[in-house]
């Protein structure tokens, strides 16, 4: 980094004090220059398995629906035709290997709701719950996947698209953890519960994204400490909206690919590697964030979302640190955008570095 490029930085942060870096601080310079990673393809599977032999198993399934009541392991090849809810109390184990087909656009059970146009991505289409199944974990999920047999979650449609089955739930109660997984072709996989462990996973193909927190004005009222589930080591990637949403908590993001596009069409204004609303306590580190290229609603990787900007939220905002260290961002005009509060904001690779690299709302500060 030049001398005067480092110089315009230091004068935007001083200019955005209280915002940024506490008084006195200046931001240590990046990382070297690291290797990017490969961009995985959006049918990529792993030791040449292919969709064609996935779907041609699907005559040996064992077919699932409605409540598990009571500790089940799956192995070989699940059919789920219908919403899913593991109770809870009960343990659902899925051994390596596992191939989940989950009913493209069908759920046997006709439950669910139909949810009205979101005005914040009003080109994504309505949900409609009583054609898409649910899997829902109010009890316990243990995946336990190998690189060698990794358990693939996906849709049965010989031509899949990206909300083919509703929602992935973890519920607040739920105990997840989830090793060596594809999961793919779920519209969202939504994350309320402390206890959520996904690691050396491929999340993709969604028309939203992986949502951290509750949704909607409950969100505000969630102790942010207690929500702690941990994102690592995973390939997330070809997701509409924001690829990883934090609503509220304090989960930790670490060591994951994130790639906010790669072909998606067919959703709305929002887009990016990562969101924030607050209240947050993020810690977010040693990733690689590819914002993709910028829409004329918001194009940077970091961002914030209107609908939790209650008063009380930013009292929240303020009580815990916010950590964003040794990240690789890339692809946004603007790299991170926030609120004030206590940040730590260093270590960090901007490709290319703008200037200035970093926006505060100082309206909410």
């Amino acid at each position: 980094m030049n001398k005067a490029l480092l110089a315009a930085i230091l004068i935007v942060m001083l200019l955005l004090a209280g915002c940024a870096q506490p008084p006195g601080e200046t931001p240590a310079p990046a990382l070297p220059m690291p290797e990017l990673p490969p961009r995985l393809a959006w049918d990529f599977y792993p030791n040449g398995l292919t969709r064609d032999n996935l779907l041609a198993r699907l005559p040996d399934a064992v077919q699932k629906t409605g409540h598990i009541m009571s500790d089940e392991t799956w192995s070989g090849t699940i059919h789920v035709t219908g919403d899913v809810q593991v109770d809870p109390g009960v343990t659902l184990t899925i051994e390596a290997g596992t191939l989940v087909l989950v009913a493209a656009r069908s759920d046997d059970q006709h439950s669910g709701h139909r949810s009205s146009i979101d005005q914040f991505n009003p080109k994504d289409p309505p949900f409609e719950g009583e054609q898409r199944v649910e899997f829902w974990v109010q009890g316990s999920l243990i995946v336990r996947g190998t690189a060698e047999e990794p358990v693939i979650f996906t849709s049965d449609a010989m031509t899949p698209q990206n909300d083919d089955w509703g929602k992935l739930l973890f519920d607040h109660g739920s105990r997840v953890e989830i090793t060596r997984a594809i999961i793919e072709f779920v519209r969202v996989i939504g994350i309320a519960s402390p206890d959520v462990v996904i690691r050396q996973s491929i999340l993709r193909n969604m028309m939203e994204a992986v949502v951290i927190g509750s949704i909607g004005p409950e969100a505000n009222r969630q102790a942010v400490f207690e929500l702690t589930p941990v994102l690592t080591q995973n390939y997330i990637y070809n997701t509409g909206r924001h690829a990883v949403t934090v609503r509220s908590g304090a989960p930790t993001i670490s060591h994951n690919v994130i790639r906010a596009r790669l072909d998606m069409n067919t959703t709305g204004w929002e887009q990016g590697a990562l969101a924030l609303d607050f209240p947050t306590c993020a810690t977010i580190h040693h990733n690689y964030l590819d914002g993709g290229q910028p829409r004329p609603y918001r194009g940077e990787i970091f961002g914030e979302y209107y609908e939790f900007t209650e008063p009380h939220g930013f009292v929240m905002a303020g009580i815990c640190n916010f950590t964003f260290e040794y990240n690789t961002v890339m692809g946004s005009p603007v790299a991170v955008i926030g609120h004030a509060g206590p940040w730590s904001l260093e270590h960090n690779n901007i490709i290319p570095v703008p200037s200035p690299w970093y926006s505060c709302r100082g309206e909410h500060g």
